[in-house]
Order: structure tokens, then C-alpha cells, then sequence
């Protein structure tokens, strides 16, 4: 009875460390693409999985984009991989953003955004300041069929500040983008054109 008792727990263990090297190496593939796109340096100093979920041959990954100069912002990246660890692009695949530009001593924080926007804008929101993916449509379609991450791996980290403009002597209501890793920034508003 022992000897039962003893190889049944034996198997269970093997059974147990043969699920968790699978999931190791299904965590190595999903970082290995952040740090294809994000680049080694952003990864190792910005980056930490917060929870991996798995079900029916999907792992989704939740990431964490921390940086000091964000604090106290969370920037979430989701991402799924299926059982072969290729990307299973969809509407729940957020904040993959194109990061090979970092510089730590480059990143606009809050407050510099908002000073960035006050000196274009008749006023703003302060307490509209909110971390966003900005990013051009994903083409899930191209990237099904050619599997190139450049068709949905296209946006930027950027600060949105809502604020107003003066547009030839009317007021005008939108939005500035300041992106965080180089302070550029981008305008959307509604202004009335002839």
C-alpha cells in the first residue's frame, strides 16, 4: 500500500512540474514578443506580469507597463497566446506599444504634459490627464493571414489632457496627446471649417 501510495504521489509531482514548465515556457514566449517590440532595456526596467490566465489552449498575459516618473499610473498590457504560442489577436489584446525609443530620463510625467498642453490650449482639464494606448486601427485580418505583429503592434504610449482651443476667434472642445516617451504631441478637435 505504501509503494501505491508513494508512486501515485511521485506521479502527481512529475504531473505537476510537466504543467509548470509548460507554462514557463509559454511566459518565455510572451516575454521574448514584448521585448521584440518594447526592447530589452524598457522590459527589464518597466515591465512585470501582474497575472497569466489559462483556458482551452490560451494563456492571456496581463502586464504592467510602472515607471516612477508615471506614478501613480498603471499602463495595462493584454495580450493572449494560444497553444503554440503564437498571438491570438482580438478585441481584449491592449496596450502593445511600440517602445524602442526609451529613455528614462525622456519620459513626460503628468505634470509636464500638463504644462505642455497649457501653453497651446485657451484652457484645460486638469483632471483629464488619464495614460492611454493611442494607437492606428489593428489590421487583425492582415495579421491572420501574414502573422506580421507590425499590422496591430503600432501604438504609442501618450497622456490625454482634454482641453479647449481658440481656432479663428471661435472656441473649439477636444483633446491633446502627448506622447510619454518623447513629448510629442497631437491634436484632436472639432473646428469649425468654412
Amino acid at each position: 500500500m505504501r509503494i501505491l501510495i508513494f508512486f501515485l504521489f511521485f506521479c502527481s509531482c512529475l504531473t505537476l512540474r510537466a504543467q509548470n514548465n509548460g507554462y514557463q515556457y509559454k511566459r518565455y514566449q510572451a516575454d521574448s514578443m514584448l521585448v521584440d517590440f518594447i526592447g530589452q532595456k524598457a522590459f527589464d526596467k518597466c515591465i512585470r506580469l501582474d497575472s497569466v490566465t489559462s483556458k482551452q489552449n490560451r494563456f492571456v498575459f496581463h502586464y504592467a507597463f510602472t515607471h516612477p516618473s508615471l506614478s501613480p499610473e498603471v499602463f495595462p498590457i493584454v495580450f493572449a497566446l494560444d497553444s503554440s504560442g503564437q498571438l491570438i489577436a482580438g478585441k481584449e489584446t491592449q496596450g502593445l506599444i511600440t517602445a524602442t525609443d526609451f529613455d528614462d530620463a525622456k519620459i513626460v510625467t503628468r505634470k509636464q504634459a500638463l504644462k505642455i498642453c497649457r501653453s497651446q490650449a485657451k484652457s484645460i482639464k486638469k483632471n483629464s490627464a488619464a495614460l492611454i494606448c493611442y494607437n492606428a486601427p489593428a489590421d487583425y485580418e492582415r495579421y491572420s493571414q501574414s502573422r506580421d505583429l507590425s499590422a496591430i503592434w503600432c501604438g504609442r504610449m501618450m497622456w490625454r489632457i482634454e482641453g479647449r482651443i481658440k481656432f479663428r476667434g471661435e472656441l473649439a472642445d477636444g483633446a491633446f496627446y502627448v506622447d510619454v516617451l518623447n513629448g510629442q504631441v497631437a491634436r484632436a478637435f472639432a473646428v469649425p471649417w468654412d
